[in-house]
């Protein structure tokens, strides 16, 4: 492939990638809106489904999320043999890092749901 068509795919991976960001964000305000206006109201069954259907999605789209980035490092990488002086788009530490904040998102959410379920006596 020349250099135009492997950035060119960087960029259409890259910018791919970055559709996961709304999904994951609408996803999760969902979850969180539900917890908040119905969460004390929902029996074990319920939030037992509606919790694994939030983290199953969650993971679902964040396996396809590094796939996408999978490929555009693959890409990169093979520019970066073709030109070193190439600027790095992606970065090697963007995947642990949003594999952290993913696992953060998802226990907090989940939290927040058995905060609203079993409020503190203050």
């Amino acid at each position: 492939m020349t250099e135009y068509e492997l950035a060119e795919l960087l960029r259409s991976h890259t910018s791919d990638s970055l559709t996961f960001i709304p999904l994951l964000l609408s996803m999760t305000s969902g979850y969180l809106i539900v917890a908040w206006l119905v969460g004390a109201q929902l029996t074990f069954s319920q939030v037992s489904l509606v919790n694994t259907l939030f983290t199953f999605s969650f993971v679902v789209f964040a396996m396809a999320w590094y796939r996408r980035i999978e490929a555009a490092e693959s890409f990169q990488s093979e520019l970066l043999a073709i030109n070193p002086e190439r600027v790095v788009l992606v970065p090697t530490n963007l995947v642990p890092s949003a594999a952290i904040v993913s696992i953060l998102i998802v226990v907090a959410s989940v939290k927040f749901m058995c905060d609203i379920r079993h409020p503190k006596a203050n």
